[in-house]
């Protein structure tokens, strides 16, 4: 029923939606072939490991699994998949620059389809960043004795009760993983409640927390015309309301800082325009990250992938998005892998062990709405309490990222063991 399923969905929408969006420019030119798939070029005889990271967020942690694998067995090769449009132009960057020699979207769960893709890979693991339970995947992986490992893995509490009732369907499937790494003893117990089997479900922590530590650089354009005295708050992956709520406080801030600045990066980069518009409704000077040509803006509005990270490194002071308003937070490792104090809402729920490891660390202030530029000034006035803050930050970063680095401990094993039988089934032809 599942498979024909998932047939039905592909043929008579996923297939017209992708012809239309390839048609448009707004997805890889041979997206369609992937997502049916065709499986990448691949060199031979390699230990190949298949890495699905489905969205930005999971491909920053995939980028601190890359430097596991790479530091444990340099001779690794990985294809990278992942599941939307903006993943797929940051991950395609990731070629050359490290073990990742092939980048395409995942295929859609088509039982037979993903069966006939992996065998044409012949991995000797699969990992799965964060929680992506594809039965197609699963299955096809158990059929060809591939190990699968779900790192970094979570569950929002809200989604909980959810898979607790279709349990009996998860349960099976999961029951075949070789491993699921999660990030908090918190998550370990909810992958648990939805079926994951005790005996192979460890703590291992956020492999985001190893990615951070290696930001890219900004392009020496958006660079240049952000560097300078003038401070600048950097607001990441923001929803509305709240880059009007922010709008307000660089306002009320400026009145002490008149020279202060704000870099607004909304989580959906198609919002940046209407962003722009709003910063601009408000009497500020406004540009864009595509297009900044000198530094005579107010407010700089990102709207391209792949630039926050860089932009905290140039921040008196972070933001952190969707914890002002109710979507629950996002990621604080890469602010505070740049050393840089950080500003967080009472919206904390997807972030929450993140949250508590800077708060005990004097790394954070808590904030709301209203409170937003009261707790801005003095961070911009005070540059060694916010250095102070910072430091902090960064140490927190560097313990979440060895404890992380210890994914590798469980990983190795798998990854050995079949590419020994890999090898073995290689020399009995």
């Amino acid at each position: 029923m599942y498979a024909a399923g998932v047939e039905a969905a592909t043929w008579a929408g996923l297939v017209p939606a992708t012809l239309w969006q390839q048609a448009r420019g707004r997805v890889h030119g041979d997206a369609l072939g992937e997502r049916l798939g065709r499986p990448p070029r691949r060199a031979p005889s390699t230990v190949r490991v298949v890495v699905h990271a489905v969205s930005l967020g999971e491909l920053a942690a995939a980028r601190g699994l890359l430097a596991v694998l790479e530091a444990g067995i340099p001779a690794v090769r990985v294809s990278l998949t992942v599941g939307t449009a903006a993943a797929r132009a940051v991950a395609d960057r990731l070629i050359g620059i490290s073990n990742v020699d092939a980048v395409q979207y995942l295929p859609w769960d088509r039982p037979r389809a993903m069966r006939s893709w992996l065998s044409a890979l012949d991995p000797a693991l699969v990992v799965v960043l964060e929680t992506e339970i594809w039965p197609g995947l699963l299955d096809a992986c158990h059929a060809l004795r591939v190990p699968v490992a779900f790192v970094s893995a979570r569950v929002y509490p809200k989604d909980v009760a959810r898979y607790r009732l279709i349990r009996g369907f998860l349960a099976p499937l999961l029951h075949d993983v070789s491993l699921v790494a999660a990030q908090s003893a918190e998550e370990r117990q909810r992958l648990l409640a939805i079926g994951a089997p005790d005996d192979r479900t460890v703590v291992t922590g956020d492999l985001k927390a190893i990615a951070a530590r290696v930001q890219a650089p900004l392009s020496h354009r958006i660079a240049s015309n952000i560097s300078g005295a003038a401070p600048i708050i950097v607001a990441g992956c923001t929803h509305a309301p709240e880059e009007q709520w922010l709008l307000d406080a660089l306002a009320t801030a400026r009145r002490a800082h008149p020279d202060l600045r704000m870099a607004l990066a909304p989580r959906a980069i198609d919002r940046a325009r209407r962003v722009a518009g709003a910063a601009a409704d408000a009497g500020f000077a406004v540009a864009t990250t595509s297009d900044v040509s000198d530094g005579s803006w107010d407010v700089l509005v990102v709207d391209e992938p792949g630039v926050l990270a860089g932009l905290y490194r140039h921040a008196a002071v972070a933001v952190i998005g969707g914890s002002l308003a109710p979507p629950g937070g996002h990621s604080l490792l890469e602010a505070a892998a740049a050393g840089v104090p950080i500003l967080c809402g009472p919206h904390t729920r997807h972030v929450e062990a993140q949250v508590a490891r800077c708060s005990a660390a004097k790394a954070l202030v808590r904030v709301d709405r209203t409170s937003l530029a009261e707790a801005i000034v003095p961070l911009v006035r005070d540059t060694s309490a916010a250095r102070a803050m910072g430091a902090a930050a960064r140490d927190v970063v560097a313990a979440l990222a060895s404890e992380a680095a210890q994914i590798a401990d469980h990983l190795m094993p798998l990854l050995v063991a079949r590419a020994e039988d890999q090898n073995s089934a290689r020399a009995s032809v």
